[in-house]
């Protein structure tokens, strides 16, 4: 008698598949993902993919066409945010290849992940930080923003710093963590004290000329 082929499942869909590697990523031993870039993932997940058309097809049906389609149909006023995206949905389609679910990435569209820049950064002059500290009420916050402008440091750099960062006879502070907020339950988040994603964050900058 003739055998029947029985039909290939379908497997995981992109939307499942990614958030699924996302926590996969969050919980891994080796190298786990910092709560707070796991909280970026989730959001930008929701933002841009669920609900999308691409979300829900089956990994191994998606196309070069399909990832470029879902790309350009981002709001063009989230430029930052929908490159951020493709590049998280790159590295999601990249742990598919390595789990065998697929053979190639479909996602390799040049620049798609790095938009234009519509305007470069402008530094602020000594007079311009002198006008915005003295607009900062209460008073008590202007020593933090001072090290922020002066010393490039991000807001939860700052807030991290203790006295053992600080170096006065050298003139400089060094940091060593950062505080963030991380996501921990249903419409709650807290802040956390945890170690600078990158080792270049890790760094110690000359603050000698901070009055």
């Amino acid at each position: 008698a003739p055998t029947t082929r029985q039909p290939k499942e379908a497997g995981p869909t992109v939307g499942a598949f990614a958030h699924a590697d996302v926590e996969r990523r969050a919980k891994r031993a080796r190298r786990p993902l910092k709560p707070t870039t796991a909280d970026n993932y989730r959001k930008l997940l929701r933002l841009t993919l669920d609900g999308t058309r691409l979300a829900g097809m089956p990994l191994r049906d998606v196309t070069r066409a399909d990832v470029e389609a879902w790309r350009y149909a981002l709001p063009t006023s989230t430029e930052t945010q929908n490159g951020k995206a493709y590049e998280l949905l790159v590295s999601v389609f990249r742990e598919a290849v390595a789990a065998d679910v697929l053979e190639v990435s479909p996602a390799t569209l040049r620049g798609a992940g790095t938009p234009e820049r519509h305007r470069e950064p402008q530094t602020m002059t000594a007079a311009e930080v002198d006008a915005y500290l003295a607009a900062v009420t209460p008073a008590k916050w202007r020593p933090a923003l001072l090290l922020s402008v002066t010393c490039a440091l991000r807001i939860g750099e700052v807030l991290a710093l203790a006295a053992r960062d600080l170096d006065l006879d050298a003139g400089t502070l060094t940091v060593r963590h950062t505080v963030a907020k991380i996501t921990v339950g249903e419409g709650r988040r807290e802040r956390r004290l945890q170690e600078p994603k990158t080792r270049a964050a890790r760094r110690t900058v000359h603050a000698s000329d901070v009055q």
